[in-house]
């Protein structure tokens, strides 16, 4: 059963002025693995994260969850042990990037009735 459904949108020169300013913007939105990341995939990441919120609702740390990439580049989601909320949800995602946007989706199905 689809839990909620999320999309966010980022401009990606804005998400840039952002992360180049304020190195305290990067360590209250990103993990330390996700720092390790590009730019773009960071305007991504954050995109995923918003999306994430807005299809649950849940209120969380952005920092404390990490948007990483298999090895075929499928981006996944992944949890620190104080999101137990998330225990419940089958978490799917898709980014995509250009010169101008960052744009994610996120769809949350529920693995039992909540």
């Amino acid at each position: 059963m689809i839990y909620g459904i999320g999309i966010d949108l980022v401009e990606s020169k804005r998400f840039e002025r952002y992360v180049n300013q304020s190195s305290h913007f990067k360590s209250r939105m990103f993990s330390s693995v996700e720092l390790l990341l590009t730019d773009t995939q960071l305007a991504g990441n954050y995109a995923a994260k918003e999306a994430l919120f807005k299809a649950s609702s849940i209120k969380f740390e952005f920092s404390k969850c990490s948007v990483l990439r298999d090895k075929n580049g499928k981006p996944f989601i992944i949890f620190d042990d104080d999101l137990i909320a998330y225990e419940k949800l089958i978490v799917f995602v898709s980014i995509t990037n250009n010169k101008r946007y960052s744009i994610a989706i996120v769809i949350l199905e529920s693995k039992q009735d909540l």
